[in-house]
């Protein structure tokens, strides 16, 4: 077997995950080996906060309600990039209120607005919306159209998704014909739909900020909320206690986290560092540049053979 140095941690408690690419494949269901794994995990006593742009539901069917309903009250789900942190009772349910929840934040016409901003992104650049699904399945649908992409309301957060556009080919960059106030510069569609959004937002002070995220993916959510947020609030709000931690704060040494997108410029996975002891360990199962990485944060390259949410089950198999 090959020699690995990053070793399986006997004193963790707690992980904050992500789950897109590091729990299963994007709008995928874990595979049955990971729950298991995860399965395995919890009944170790392992509690496991996940950290997501996905929306609760989305989580649920796709990761948690795989898992026995008796070990569901030792995760939380913290929801559209921690704008919602929610919990389970003991029978397996999900509790009928989060944690918290940042929704608020907006009035009724911000919402409103918000909605209208998004609809005009989609007539100016030519955008052709489709549901989620699969990546493969969009591909059948869509061929390598650019246009194309892919419209997730989940209340707090709106993403647009552009599986054929964050990679353009020269052929595609000339086919493109972009609103006569924005340039494509470089590959990527994403960026000046991100400008003309933020530009918009701020025209009719929406309280939202645009980011990009994953691999492909625009999110466009509440401005002040991120994934450093949700594991923040798991510290201050009841969380540890709920989780059978008795309250009480881990050593470093006792919490992990795992993801897939740690770079300071392309991901949000290293915002999960920044509220807790620099000294975590964090784990990225994607092959990155470390040179990308944030400062002062103990961020490691997983070094097995596989990468991804295989990546991680190799880890917890391998322990």
């Amino acid at each position: 077997m090959q020699s690995r140095t990053i070793s399986w941690n006997d004193k963790l408690c707690l992980v904050f995950s992500d789950v897109d690419e590091t729990i299963a494949d994007l709008y995928q269901p874990a595979e049955r080996r990971m729950v298991g794994a995860i399965s395995t995990l919890l009944e170790q006593s392992v509690s496991l906060v996940f950290i997501t742009g996905q929306g609760v539901e989305n989580v649920e069917q796709r990761v948690v309600l795989e898992l026995p309903a008796l070990l569901r009250r030792q995760v939380v789900i913290g929801a559209c990039s921690g704008a919602e942190l929610w919990g389970y009772s003991l029978d397996g349910s999900r509790k009928e209120r989060p944690y918290y929840t940042a929704e608020n934040v907006l009035t009724a016409e911000n919402a409103k607005a918000w909605r209208s901003v998004v609809q005009q992104l989609i007539r100016e650049f030519r955008l052709s919306p489709y549901a989620p699904m699969p990546v493969p399945d969009f591909r059948r649908k869509t061929g390598d159209e650019p246009l194309c992409v892919m419209l997730d309301d989940r209340g707090p957060q709106i993403t647009l998704e552009f599986p054929n556009a964050y990679r353009l080919s020269a052929t595609a960059r000339g086919e493109i014909h972009l609103p006569a106030s924005c340039s494509l510069e470089g590959d990527d569609l994403r960026i000046p739909i991100a400008r003309r959004a933020q530009q918009l937002l701020d025209t009719h002070s929406i309280p939202v900020s645009v980011r990009m995220a994953g691999v492909f993916a625009l999110d466009m959510a509440i401005t002040g909320i991120d994934k450093s947020r949700a594991v923040t609030e798991a510290f201050n709000s009841g969380v540890l206690r709920d989780l059978g931690l008795g309250g009480r704060a881990p050593a470093f040494n006792e919490i992990e986290i795992w993801g897939d997108r740690f770079s300071q410029h392309a991901g949000t996975d290293w915002l999960m560092c920044k509220p807790i002891d620099s000294r975590v360990r964090a784990i990225s199962f994607r092959d990155e540049n470390p040179v990308e990485f944030p400062q002062g944060y103990n961020i490691q390259l997983w070094d097995g053979a596989q990468r991804l949410h295989a990546g991680l089950l190799e880890f917890l198999e391998g322990r």
